[in-house]
Parts: structure tokens; sequence; C-alpha cells
């Protein structure tokens, strides 16, 4: 899909898209690895900033080397830069 003539910038690996559908499951789109998982907590880096989503028997329903798609309860979401 182009903008403008210009590629939006999670097509181009320099951003992530996150895709969060009614609390219960949530896609990003261009992460580079996961540092910490359990049922409760989820850390994953992206291009500029940690995401840490939080919520309860949460599970890793997908993974490939640049999407992940996670789902259960989630209570939140954080990005640290």
């Amino acid at each position: 899909m182009l903008f403008n003539g210009v590629l939006p910038p999670e097509a181009t690996n320099r951003e992530s898209r996150l895709i969060l559908s009614g609390g219960r499951s949530l896609l990003i789109e261009g992460h580079r690895g996961l540092l910490a998982y359990d049922s409760a907590c989820i850390k994953a880096k992206l291009p500029h900033a940690l995401l840490i989503c939080q919520g309860a028997d949460l599970v890793i329903s997908a993974f490939s080397a640049d999407d992940m798609l996670i789902s259960g309860e989630i209570h939140s979401l954080e990005l640290k830069r």
C-alpha cells in the first residue's frame, strides 16, 4: 500500500504495527525478538522500543521471525523507549 508514493514505515521494517482485538488477542508485526514470556507478562523487543504486555492466561499462539500473536486476557500494554 502506497501513501503519496511512500511505503508505510511498518512495510520497510523500520517500525512495528500492533493490532489489539477485543482485549483477547494482540498481533505484533515487525518484532525483533522475545525477551520474557510467562502467563502474566510477555516482553518483546521492537525496533525502537520494548513492549510489555501484561494480563492473565497469556500464550503466544503464533510466532515467526517478524510476527507474533499473543492470546489471552490482555490487561495492559506498555511501550518503553
